[in-house]
C-alpha cells in the first residue's frame, strides 16, 4: 500500500518546488504540510489540491494501485 504522504513529499522533490511554495498554494502553514508527509492517509479534497498544485495525479496513482493489488479472478472456461 502506498504511503501517500511520502509519496507526496517525492513528488515535491521531482518538481522542483519548495515545500514553503506548495504551502502558500494549499493555503496552510509549512508545518502542516510536514505533517502531511508523515500520513498514510489524507482526505480527497487535500488529495485533489496537491495534485492539482503539483500537475500530478495522486488520484489516478493510488487507483492504479488498488486495480493492482486486487487478487487476480480466474477465467471460466
Amino acid at each position: 500500500m502506498i504511503e501517500i504522504g511520502k509519496r507526496i513529499k517525492e513528488v515535491i522533490a521531482e518538481k522542483k518546488v519548495t515545500v514553503t511554495w506548495v504551502a502558500t498554494q494549499v493555503p496552510c502553514e509549512r508545518t502542516n504540510l510536514y505533517n502531511v508527509f508523515k500520513r498514510r492517509d489524507i482526505s480527497m479534497s487535500l488529495l485533489w489540491k496537491l495534485s492539482d498544485i503539483l500537475d500530478y495525479n495522486f488520484i489516478q496513482e493510488l487507483a492504479n494501485q488498488y486495480e493492482n493489488s486486487k487478487p487476480k479472478k480466474k477465467s471460466k472456461k
